[in-house]
């Protein structure tokens, strides 16, 4: 007689060292399933694995990634808007400039071998994003740190040396308000006037909002790309 081979959990309780209990969904269909039923499944108490010993910081923004519907398709709308197959045609241009630049440079220095991550796809999205911003040149080295240590707080080479990413919130939105309250007086064709200046529901975006819409699109512009 045939025995069966026992069938992986579909759904397990983990608790990993140092960090809060979570259940892991490890099958493609309840993902889709879950992801499809915002009513059971909320994005608003935060997404993000933390560690026990750490503030939970994603109480201080509020992205789309942590809205549920109606609220995440009233703000999504407000980059949309911006991404749409026309304008992303029009970049076109800009994106070749900068990498011909990128390439330029190398080439002018006679290298031979090269760190692609480091040369090409670190460089490339840093300098687009900031760019669809309007985030000044010399601002850029400050927009690759707060990525890096969002994104890498769990890594020693790359974490935030104090005050972990609750630290790193306080220092972002400190950045984003002077930029924000910029483009209210004075809009221009980026993507900062834009979002300053959005209404959702008929009304202005709100503080908190305004500058979490800002610091999602830095720092996943940034990493998300690099890799």
């Amino acid at each position: 007689m045939a025995t069966r081979e026992p069938q992986p959990t579909r759904v397990a309780y983990c608790e990993p060292e140092g960090y809060e209990p979570f259940w892991a969904i490890t099958r493609h269909e309840d993902i889709v399933a879950i992801s499809r039923d915002p009513a059971r499944f909320s994005n608003a108490e935060g997404v993000a694995l933390l560690r026990k010993d750490e503030p939970d910081f994603q109480r201080m923004v509020r992205t789309i990634i942590n809205m549920d519907p109606p609220d995440h398709g009233a703000y999504r709308a407000i980059g949309h808007r911006w991404f749409v197959p026309r304008n992303l045609r029009n970049l076109e241009g800009r994106v070749r400039a900068l990498a011909r630049a990128l390439l330029d440079g190398i080439a002018a220095r006679g290298a031979t071998r090269i760190d692609f991550v480091q040369e090409i796809a670190t460089p490339l999205p840093l300098r687009m994003i900031c760019s669809l911003l309007g985030l000044p040149v010399e601002d850029e080295a400050f927009a690759l740190r707060v990525a890096d240590e969002a994104f890498g707080a769990d890594d020693p080479d790359m974490k935030r040396a104090e005050g972990g990413r609750e630290a790193l919130v306080v220092e972002l939105f400190g950045y984003f308000t002077k930029m924000l309250a910029d483009r209210r007086r004075r809009p221009r064709e980026d993507l900062l006037s834009l979002i300053a200046n959005a209404e959702v529901n008929g009304k202005p975006i709100q503080d908190l909002e305004a500058l979490s819409y800002a610091g999602i699109i830095l720092g996943a512009g940034i990493d998300t790309r690099r890799w």
